[in-house]
């Protein structure tokens, strides 16, 4: 992912997924990619083999990681609901906290936007 070389990243984890096409990590890090890439729907199916693969380093990273396409495809409702989840798994994870502000803040729920933001400042 360093010097924005997504384009190489895309086609090595194409060839691990030959390998293992259900490894967890390598849909994680494939589905990553293609959000950077805004190939949205190809993110999302990588992310969902990932979600439905038992184990994984980032297990957190999955739900993240599909709420932020559902960001990018202004679907608040649901980026809010997959966030929920994220949190649930990793209650400390910042990152997860301030994505769901922002889907709070579009979906017109000003304080509990703020009210993530001031969790993340805890």
């Amino acid at each position: 992912f360093q010097a924005d070389r997504y384009e190489e990243a895309r086609a090595a984890l194409s060839r691990a997924l030959e390998a293992d096409p259900e490894d967890p990590d390598t849909n994680l890090l494939m589905g990553r990619t293609l959000l950077v890439l805004g190939a949205l729907d190809e993110a999302e199916s990588h992310l969902s083999r990932a979600a439905a693969s038992p184990g994984g380093e980032a297990r957190f990273m999955v739900p993240h990681t599909r709420a932020l396409v559902r960001l990018r495809q202004r679907d608040w409702n649901a980026a809010e609901s997959f966030l929920d989840r994220a949190i649930a798994l990793a209650p400390g994870y910042s990152g997860a906290r301030i994505a769901r502000a922002q889907a709070r803040a579009f979906l017109d729920r000003i304080d509990e936007a703020l009210g993530d933001l001031s969790a993340t400042a805890d």
